[in-house]
């Protein structure tokens, strides 16, 4: 074989000027969709837009020679999500808008625009759009509002270009897509099912020894308190008080003992103090006895039972995945079904909302009107459910409805946005009795009545 044959053929070219404006005229079916969610890896990026009642990603691969753009249903795929400028000026100022166009922009080389919608009185403040570099080392994406812009790198100025192309030359959108999927499954570490079952042991494995640690610093502490209720110190005080105390104020106490009295109370209130909190530290250590030999049990029977225990909690785990949530918060509410493995529920006041949500699984999803009262809600799911974009918008309908009450019918045709966030990313605040909570990590759907 010559080197000729022997070299690897580039499996995927740069995206071409033609490429690029195809690609503009297949992204016109978006245009007037709302922008739901922008979420950023180390080299990528990706749109979450709301289209027909489902969301679509747009996810940019902005890889220095080969940048692209390809097309995702449903969740993308798993990758470590960042929190850089150019992702939190997208949330803060785009979200929830819809595209008015998209063009392709190749006079200053092979860019897409994404333009989006601004209200009457924003007109005046210049443009709203997301521009996207996809040629070889110039990729980047600039978001502008206005006076104000972002880029996730600095940005290079562009000189005017003319583009010569056949538009029949090219390939179409599913093909280039076709010839991304391929590259990522290539270059992705290949995995087995041995190596899957060695990864899984290893994580139960981690857990184990990391529950084993637990313990034993909970043994160490509950020691460290139960020898400090034990020490006799409060009752020693209080006889040496009954032999040696004068009723004059303020007491005289020896140093070592000064800061267990109150020199501005009486002798008698300070004798009884000390007797006082000498049967408080002899009750409580007998407490402390108790949940030590507990501890200690629990850590020699995990010790002997291995990381395989684990497994077994997981599963138990699983089966209170399906509990009857309204039973384990002991609140009262409503429940509606969307299927075997998916429920909704709302609490009937701010107390039974806050029960379900403290009850509910880091991966459960919190459901409410934005900026509207009403119900706070719980969709709950088993552990590897995923919740399609049809299903979201069903249980959405739902909320409104228990929000609403009497009003639903009045208020047939109006929109309303649904805020999505996965229970973990919920926490109420501390002493508001209404209820109220902080989030982030939020998604808004818009749904029609």
């Amino acid at each position: 074989m010559d080197a000729e044959t022997a070299k690897p053929k580039n499996q995927f070219p740069p995206l071409t000027a033609v490429e690029v404006a195809r690609i503009a005229g297949e992204l016109q079916s978006l245009v007037g969709a709302q922008l739901q969610e922008c979420l950023q890896t180390a080299a990528e990026l990706g749109l979450g837009f709301y289209h027909e009642r489902e969301t679509l990603w747009l996810w940019f691969d902005l890889e220095p020679l080969r940048p692209v753009v390809v097309r995702m249903k449903g969740k993308p795929p798993p990758r470590k999500k960042l929190q850089r400028p150019f992702t939190l000026f997208v949330r803060s100022r785009f979200l929830g808008r819809r595209l008015q166009s998209v063009r392709a922009d190749l006079t200053r080389g092979r860019l897409l625009v994404f333009n989006f919608h601004r209200a009457q009185d924003e007109e005046e403040q210049g443009s709203c759009e997301i521009e996207v570099r996809l040629f070889p080392h110039g990729q980047n994406v600039i978001a502008r509002d206005g006076k104000k812009a972002v880029a996730e790198n600095k940005p290079k100025d562009l000189p005017t270009v003319q583009t010569h192309a056949d538009a029949s030359e090219g390939r179409s959108w599913e093909e280039i897509e076709g010839q991304w999927h391929a590259r990522q499954s290539m270059s992705r570490k290949p995995s087995s099912v041995a190596n899957a079952h060695i990864n899984e042991a290893a994580k139960l494995e981690k857990e184990w020894k990391r529950a084993i640690e637990k313990k034993e610093k909970g043994i160490e502490r509950m020691r460290e308190e139960l020898q400090e209720k034990m020490n006799p110190v409060y009752s020693r005080l209080g006889e040496w008080l009954k032999a040696n105390g004068t009723m004059e104020l303020p007491l005289d106490v020896p140093d070592e003992w000064r800061s267990l009295v109150d020199s501005e109370k009486s002798l008698s209130w300070n004798i009884e103090n000390c007797f006082h909190r000498a049967k408080e530290n002899a009750r409580k250590s007998e407490g402390t006895r108790a949940r030590l030999a507990l501890v200690e049990n629990e850590l020699t029977h995990l010790r002997a039972k291995g990381p395989a225990s684990f497994a077994k909690r997981r599963e138990q785990e699983d089966k209170k995945e399906g509990e009857n949530l309204l039973v384990r918060a002991d609140a009262r509410g409503r429940r509606h079904k969307l299927g075997d493995d998916l429920e909704v529920y709302v609490g009937k006041s701010a107390a039974d909302n806050l029960a379900l949500l403290r009850r509910a699984q880091p991966f459960d999803y919190w459901l409410h009107l934005r900026e509207q009262p009403g119900s706070h809600a719980i969709l709950r799911r088993t552990r590897t459910r995923n919740v399609t974009d049809q299903e979201f918008l069903e249980a959405g309908k739902w909320v409104i409805e228990q929000s609403l009450n009497k009003r639903v019918s009045e208020l047939k045709g109006e929109r309303f946005d649904l805020l999505i966030v996965e229970s973990r990313f919920v926490r109420p605040i501390k002493g508001d009795k209404l209820g109220r909570v902080n989030y982030t990590n939020d998604r808004v759907m818009t749904i029609r009545l």
